[in-house]
């Protein structure tokens, strides 16, 4: 990989994306940034230093915490236009089951920078209309996302730790947010879904909480309501005592088990995906292009 990394510096030498992606690769080992100089699958667009919400469990930024350190540093630049368009559209143009994804480990939240964003996608279906332009996000700005979708964007994933009010409010803590912020990220996902986009939720989960009959419950209502695609099931890497006392979990007992808990979502949704990782939606990006 090192190889490619500096061959990309070199078709890029000014290109201070392509240097903290670099970074990224090597000394954090990111997955989607190895992506990028592998060109090959989903390649990251991290753009914003800054975030809406303090989540408990935020990799990339402590501050608040003296006794902790995330595990690694946020963004510390704002890219230009240019320097997205450099590392996307080369990216879309040539990579099997190219994705190209805003919204980062390595940043806060995307929606930030909605002005940016939807320039840099006007920009890049300019120059290519292959692959799948995407974004990650705590998906509560939703008349942010509408303008990015009216730009081009074509899927989104929105994370969450619960659908109960309660417990997603003491772990992300958005700032400004009152009661019922949940609210947000629901309009958020059926505006995507009514205007075509391609939505999954990033659930991260802690046995014990997730598999609960009441968090189930209202999963299911959350996708009825929604339309959600896809369930990414991923576990919330955090001490789970710590998480409890955090979010002031109140165990209820009426606990599934997470086996039984995914199954029963197929039993009432059987056309939900499951999945780890965002898919390309393009037909003609699923091999590599010449």
């Amino acid at each position: 990989i090192q190889s490619k990394i500096e061959a990309k510096k070199q078709a890029f030498p000014k290109n201070r994306l392509i240097e903290h992606l670099a970074n990224c690769a090597t000394e954090y080992q990111c997955p989607c940034a190895q992506n990028y100089f592998m060109g090959r699958w989903e390649a990251p667009l991290p753009v914003s230093g800054d975030c809406n919400a303090r989540c408990v469990g935020c990799i990339s930024l402590q501050d608040d915490k003296p006794d902790l350190k995330s595990s690694h540093n946020r963004i510390s630049f704002t890219p230009s236009i240019d320097e997205i368009v450099q590392v996307a559209v080369p990216h879309l143009q040539h990579a099997p089951e190219a994705v190209v994804s805003f919204g980062q480990g390595c940043e806060g939240e995307p929606l930030l920078q909605t002005l940016l964003i939807s320039e840099a996608i006007e920009k890049i279906r300019k120059e290519t209309k292959r692959g799948t332009i995407h974004i990650n996000t705590n998906g509560t700005l939703p008349r942010r996302l509408k303008v990015l979708r009216a730009a081009g964007l074509d899927s989104a994933r929105i994370s969450l730790n619960s659908v109960r009010d309660k417990y997603y409010e003491k772990y992300y803590r958005v700032k400004g947010g009152k009661e019922g912020v949940l609210g947000n990220l629901k309009e958020s996902v059926k505006m995507l879904k009514e205007s075509g986009a391609f939505v999954s939720i990033n659930y991260l989960m802690t046995p014990g909480l997730t598999d609960e009959l009441e968090e189930f419950e209202a999963l299911c209502k959350f996708v009825e309501e929604t339309g959600v695609d896809l369930i990414q099931w991923k576990n919330l890497n955090i001490d789970p005592i710590y998480y409890f006392e955090q979010i002031e979990f109140e165990p209820t007992g009426n606990n599934l088990g997470v086996a039984v808990l995914l199954d029963k979502i197929k039993e009432r949704f059987p056309n939900m995906k499951y999945g780890y990782f965002n898919p390309s939606l393009d037909p003609n990006a699923k091999s590599i292009s010449a």
